[in-house]
């Protein structure tokens, strides 16, 4: 869930120079646009404007087993007023949240009474997201989510040729997405994958070490010089040290001719756009690097 929420907001700024001071009828409509990538009701909660921003607090966000809690959620949006007219993108996006927390949803109310108390031991999750857009150049300048302890997750992205009445025309010139993880992949996608990958196996521990020997071979398998030998060597660490990898990785992609968003997917008619059957075409024209720093080693 806690990716919903990123991909909503990322996405919200994708869709969306001096700043445009919000309005109490700004705030409103744009709840609106806010609540809905959310999966809250719009009158859930009332946008608030304060200062020059707008804000809204003590959210609740539930998909299946998982709840979301957000303390409070504030945002600015540069250029409502043409995209409201004419589906224009967005100028600028500014979003911030405070006190994001992610449990599970036991339908228990006493359960989900403990957990969120023993959460809020901890100063939760916060978000900080920056995005900008002229003449169909948009850029992801900030997207920073800090996690309890020494976790955090920093992305930028950069695109050309933004049109959202051809969406397939964006170009990717640049991404890097940098995680900092001690603990962070246990808390938040070892149980998913292990139940995607490991389901009930009576050997987790040689399933596992499988599962390793198996992507290690991929990986030593990828072809020069798409994937440099220093990428692969870090990718191989990564993988050894599963399921308790503690250290900063970064994937730095840099694509100076520019990369189709269309290439990363295939039309699939009604289904919508699926992945691309061929990983490594995807990446063609692109230069990807990957690092691992493991900790106490930087």
């Amino acid at each position: 869930m806690k990716r919903i929420i990123l991909a909503a907001l990322t996405g919200l700024a994708l869709s969306a120079p001096a700043h445009a001071q919000m309005t109490e009828s700004s705030c409103a409509v744009s709840w609106g646009m806010v609540s809905a990538p959310l999966g809250l009701p719009p009158d859930l909660a009332t946008a608030q404007l304060e200062g020059e921003a707008c804000i809204a607090r003590d959210l609740e966000i539930v998909n299946g087993r998982i709840r979301v809690l957000v303390d409070e959620l504030r945002w600015q949006l540069d250029g409502l007023e043409a995209l409201l007219i004419s589906g224009a993108l967005l100028d600028r996006v500014e979003v911030t949240a405070r006190g994001v927390y992610v449990l599970a949803a036991t339908g228990m109310p006493d359960f989900d009474y403990v957990m969120e108390a023993q959460a809020r031991a901890s100063e939760g999750i916060s978000v900080d997201l920056l995005a900008t857009h002229a003449d169909g150049e948009v850029m992801l300048d900030r997207l920073h989510v800090d996690f309890p302890g020494e976790n955090a997750i920093d992305a930028t992205l950069h695109l050309t040729d933004v049109d959202p009445r051809a969406p397939d025309q964006t170009v990717i010139r640049a991404f890097r997405l940098e995680v900092l993880t001690r603990g962070l992949f246990e808390t938040y996608a070892l149980m998913p994958l292990a139940n995607l990958l490991i389901g009930s196996s009576d050997d987790p521990e040689a399933e596992v070490a499988r599962l390793q020997a198996e992507a290690i071979a991929a990986i030593e398998a990828l072809p020069e010089p798409q994937f440099h030998r220093t990428t692969r060597a870090a990718l191989t660490m990564l993988f050894q040290d599963m399921p308790n990898p503690a250290g900063r990785v970064i994937f730095a992609l840099q694509a100076d001719d520019g990369l189709p968003i269309s290439q990363l997917s295939e039309d699939a008619g009604l289904l919508g756009r699926l992945p691309a059957s061929d990983p490594l075409a995807t990446l063609a024209g692109a230069d990807l690097q990957v690092s691992y720093y493991r900790y106490g080693a930087e």
